[in-house]
């Protein structure tokens, strides 16, 4: 054992002063190393266990990580529990896409459908529009579901993601 922990130690310290583009790889060794990879491997994200804890109440908010869009998965689950790709919309925000999302956000909580902004990062000062909006919606459809994505940033409104499921 001090054998494999001299070793990993030793990679991580040597990595870190003269390779730093290495260091991530040689502290995810060092980890397995010691405690196990069930400390560095991610999560797997069950969709049908997400959509079981949302309400029409309450949103869901995806902090991605480069390269990842759950997309494709969330029209998946809109079909076999939102009532089929019909009832699915999704919108990318940008400059200009203010006054469509708004018009969509609205439909979908009258009409039971889900739908998902993606790249809310993107449109901050809307996100925090949402965020009052959302406030004023009175008896929204069993059915509605409101999904968010957005890249990291520290500007994203802390009142969304403290009522939503992340």
């Amino acid at each position: 054992m001090f054998h494999v922990l001299e070793n990993s130690t030793s990679n991580a310290i040597h990595s870190k002063c003269f390779r730093i583009d290495r260091i991530f790889k040689a502290i995810n060794e060092y980890i397995t190393d010691i405690m196990g990879e069930y400390y560095i491997t991610p999560p797997v994200i069950s969709f049908v266990n997400i959509y079981e804890q949302t309400t029409c109440t309450i949103p869901v908010c995806f902090i991605l990580s480069p390269g990842s869009d759950p997309t494709n998965e969330l029209m998946k689950l809109a079909e076999q529990y939102g009532g089929g790709m019909g009832n699915f919309s999704h919108i990318s925000l940008g400059q200009g896409q203010e006054k469509a999302a708004i018009n969509l956000l609205n439909v979908s909580v009258r009409q039971g459908m889900w739908l998902m902004l993606q790249n809310g990062h993107l449109l901050i000062s809307f996100i925090r529009s949402l965020e009052k909006q959302l406030e004023k919606i009175e008896n929204p459809h069993p059915n509605f579901r409101l999904w968010i994505t957005t890249d990291p940033t520290p500007t994203f409104p802390i009142g969304i993601l403290q009522q939503s499921l992340k």
